[in-house]
């Protein structure tokens, strides 16, 4: 199952992603770099990888990425990649569960679209805020919910994008699939 974009210049090209966590020694952001290759439609192209600098920059290096698309910290990659004229489209957030918040509410901020780990926040509260941030700058936040196997679900990150209003239980996906469950009006 595929929601294909046509006509448009993300259309022509991959998709530009970046990565916060999930760098040397982290399991889940190899599983998301896995499936982002297994898609064949993305191209991971910065990141801010780990809390650590060195450990960040030696992580951006395994995966050549350039230097300048290496970062130490969030905030400056959610502030510099919303600057470039070749910045990301989406960011994956791969950290540790209770540090989900802060990095998508800065790449919201900046228009730029999130993919998120779950869980989403650890609170109601923040996950609103989320929701609302999302609405209010264009931008859109899939929370991945994985099982047992990993299935891409492509989700158009364009102007046409909808928030999805069905449950989650009445879309009709192969059992144990990644399901993409889309916060935007």
């Amino acid at each position: 199952m595929a929601i294909e974009s046509f006509g448009t210049e993300r259309a022509a090209r991959k998709l530009r992603l970046g990565m916060v966590g999930g760098g040397r020694g982290a399991f889940i952001g190899a599983v998301h770099r896995m499936a982002a290759r297994l898609d064949d439609k993305w191209d991971i192209v910065a990141g801010a990888l780990s809390a650590s600098a060195e450990n960040s920059k030696l992580s951006g290096q395994d995966l050549g990425l350039d230097e300048d698309r290496i970062y130490t910290s969030w905030e400056d990659m959610a502030e510099k990649e919303a600057a470039r004229e070749d910045g990301i489209d989406a960011v994956s957030i791969v950290t540790p569960n209770r540090l989900h918040f802060g990095p998508a509410k800065a790449f919201l901020e900046s228009g730029i679209h999130v993919i998120c780990d779950k869980p989403m926040t650890l609170n109601l509260e923040e996950a609103e805020e989320l929701v609302k941030i999302a609405r209010s700058h264009g931008a859109v936040e899939v929370i991945d919910l994985a099982q047992d196997r990993i299935e891409l679900v492509q989700v158009e990150l364009t102007e046409q994008s909808r928030f999805l209003h069905r449950p989650i239980s009445t879309i009709p996906l192969p059992r144990d699939t990644l399901i993409a469950a889309i916060v935007r009006q």
